[in-house]
């Protein structure tokens, strides 16, 4: 690996006061269900389009990009709603929470972003755009999570409402905690 390359990617961040009730709720859960490594508060986000490796000259690109997409969008309304998890059943790999409010704006902004990006050589993701916030990773031991302990999760959880109003560039730090750094801002521009 070149030494000018960073790991980046482009996620919506979370307010602060949304970050502390997602803290507390899953401190409340640790013991309940057992993940190996639980995500730093300041590290919450919903992930828009992650580019992995990246050149110092390929995020400049990116950048432009970014700036452009957000010019296009106005601010929305996003809420917590719902936990569930990827992975096998019974030994999921991510414990996340869920969105809800205006996904068709969420939506639209990570298409145009994907669009954009895809037209300067990243390539698009094979999977549909699942909103979300990881809580946990690696499920380690204990009683074998389940649909039902996901909706009683999810019935813990307040809805938080924000507004999104930009969207951000990451920089990843493997192995520090917090683990990501904003390098980039978006504002999503309201209408005149």
């Amino acid at each position: 690996m070149s030494t000018d390359k960073i790991r980046i990617f482009f996620a919506v961040p979370l307010p602060a006061e949304v970050k502390e009730l997602l803290h507390l709720q899953t401190q409340k859960w640790h013991n309940e269900i057992s993940f190996s490594k639980w995500t730093h508060p300041e590290d919450y986000h919903i992930t828009l389009k992650f580019i992995g490796e990246a050149s110092q000259e390929d995020s400049r690109r990116y950048d432009e990009i970014a700036r452009q997409t957000a010019a296009g969008h106005e601010p929305f309304g996003l809420r917590l709603s719902g936990v569930g998890a990827f992975g096998r059943p019974g030994r999921p790999s991510v414990l996340w929470a869920g969105a809800a409010g205006a996904l068709d704006a969420l939506g639209r902004l990570e298409q145009q972003l994907t669009a954009g990006l895809a037209g300067a050589g990243v390539p698009r993701e094979n999977r549909p755009f699942r909103p979300h916030i990881t809580l946990a990773r690696n499920f380690k031991s204990g009683a074998s999570p389940d649909d039902a302990l996901w909706r009683r999760l999810g019935s813990d959880l307040p809805e938080a409402p924000w507004t999104v109003d930009r969207y951000v560039l990451y920089r990843t730090h493997l192995g520090r905690k917090p683990m990501y750094e904003a390098i980039g801002e978006y504002p999503l521009h309201a209408a005149e």
